[in-house]
């Protein structure tokens, strides 16, 4: 009788455990994509528009999945190398504070920072310049 009681606890905690663990996978995960995205559509544009741009598309991708920021989301060009006429590549780095309450079964408390660069070629026909 004991037993069963004590298995039945520790598989709850252990189903817990992969929840609060998914979570956060799935946290980094919409954050990855926002960072992709943005830098995608960053190197279609020129250098000047570029921030503009990476910023609005990172916020979108984040508003579309639903992930709330603490503090509201940063998104950088971390790096931009192209001259005219040749080749390069654009990086976007996006960090997101989520509240590990709002992504975790349990309400658990705390929070967690999420960082995530991505890079993408600048088009050099398309934007870039």
């Amino acid at each position: 009788m004991e037993f069963a009681v004590m298995a039945s606890v520790f598989i709850l905690v252990i189903f817990g455990l992969v929840a609060y663990g998914g979570a956060i996978a799935e946290a980094e995960g919409d954050v990855q994509s926002a960072a992709q995205n943005a830098a995608r559509a960053a190197s279609l544009v020129s250098q000047g528009r570029a921030p503009a741009e990476a910023r609005a598309v990172a916020n979108a991708n984040l508003a579309a999945a639903g992930r709330s920021c603490r503090g509201g989301r940063s998104v950088a060009i971390t790096a931009w190398t192209h001259s005219p006429g040749t080749g390069g590549y654009v990086e976007v780095t996006v960090t997101c504070t989520v509240d590990l309450g709002d992504i975790a079964p349990g309400n658990a408390p705390g929070s967690r920072t999420i960082v995530k660069t991505a890079r993408e070629v600048v088009d050099t026909f398309r934007g870039g310049s």
